[in-house]
């Protein structure tokens, strides 16, 4: 099963937390915007989920990339 993301937008430093599809909290991180694309990369296939916000619409298209295809 896949696990989930849950991402809290903001505009320098993002709070990322990754639970296990039975809710089991498995990370719990701040990463800078710079290193946001680059940490999705390196996680398996995820549910990721954000709130409705103007630069939700940015991180979707860039995490919808070939390398970054996520399901969102």
């Amino acid at each position: 099963m896949e696990q989930i993301i849950g991402i809290d937008l903001a505009k320098r430093v993002f709070l990322v937390n990754i639970v296990s599809a039975q809710g089991e909290k498995k990370a719990n991180k701040m990463i800078i915007r710079e290193k946001l694309t680059a940490f999705i990369a390196q996680q398996p296939p995820s549910r990721i989920v954000m709130e409705a916000c103007g630069s939700e619409n940015y991180w979707s298209r860039q995490f919808r990339q070939p390398v970054l295809l996520r399901r969102l």
